[in-house]
């Protein structure tokens, strides 16, 4: 996409099957003031050309920003997007390379296209989205104990990256907004974590969702089904932590509840079909257990 100053470029997405060449990584000291450079990251989080216009004029202390200048400032954040969003994506290929129990790389990488779907209709941020979509998992109780109080792996990634403080608080909210904990489960408090949960639940219904049912269990030594396990449905965040029960039991006591706790408008008609997937499942599954079919 071209702007009215003929130099910014859409950021290459770093997730396409084809990306184009990578913008000029020249430094901001060539040609603007260097107090712009601590400000850029600010400006990366940027969607519109008119936020754009107001974050630059932020990070260059309020002046005049001329065409020249505006357009190579955008044209590097752009750059700078790209890089982030990269090494967040080898973050997570790293963190979970040996993880078979359907939070893997894989699950991440849907999860944020999904979340940046849901933020382009939703009118959301899509920096805080992306980044939070990306690393929602590296600091889950379930995954990383020892980092979920102070989401330490997060903090550490975007400390490293430059994000501003207020940033990198309000995508540790977001994290900490996203699990589903039974019923003390939260509703974020921005459009931004209401995108990513969205996007996580999402991952966790319809085909995929069977999917990684069956792979969690077994990653668990669960057994899949056993009629006389009845489903434990309304546990509290604790309950829901400590219970163990059958993969068959997990869609009552959690897959079947998802659709009516989204968030946004384009996640809702997303989890209808998704759900209606799981009940044909798990009619025809119940059917062949029986010897029905």
């Amino acid at each position: 996409m071209a702007s009215p100053c003929g130099y910014y470029s859409t950021a290459p997405h770093p997730f396409t099957r084809a990306s184009p060449a990578s913008p000029s990584t020249r430094g901001l000291g060539a040609f603007g003031p260097q107090q712009a450079a601590p400000g850029i990251y600010q400006c990366i989080a940027a969607t519109t050309i008119s936020t754009y216009i107001r974050e630059l004029k932020v990070a260059c202390g309020g002046g005049i920003l001329d065409s020249h200048l505006f357009g190579k400032l955008i044209y590097r954040s752009v750059s700078m997007n790209e890089m982030i969003m990269n090494d967040a994506l080898e973050f997570v290929k790293n963190t979970f390379h040996d993880d078979y129990s359907g939070h893997d790389y894989f699950h991440t990488l849907r999860v944020y296209k999904m979340a940046t779907r849901i933020a382009e209709q939703e009118n959301a941020n899509l920096m805080i989205v992306q980044l939070a979509a990306l690393l929602h998992d590296v600091d889950d109780i379930k995954l990383s104990p020892e980092t979920y109080v102070n989401k330490d792996r997060t903090v550490d990634f975007l400390r490293k990256h430059g994000i501003a403080g207020g940033m990198t608080k309000t995508i540790c909210d977001i994290i900490g907004e996203v699990s589903f904990r039974g019923t003390g489960s939260t509703t974020p408090k921005t459009i931004e974590g209401k995108c990513v949960q969205d996007a996580d639940r999402l991952d966790a219904i319809g085909a995929i969702g069977i999917a990684r049912a069956f792979a969690y269990g077994g990653n668990h030594n669960r057994i899949i089904y056993d009629p006389e396990i009845k489903p434990t449905i309304n546990m509290n965040a604790d309950q829901y932590q400590s219970h163990i029960s059958t993969t068959i039991n997990h869609f009552y006591e959690k897959l079947f509840q998802v659709k009516d706790l989204m968030n946004t408008d384009t996640a809702k008609k997303i989890a209808k079909q998704r759900e209606d997937y799981m009940k044909i499942y798990i009619s025809e599954f119940l059917d062949e257990w029986d010897g029905i079919r």
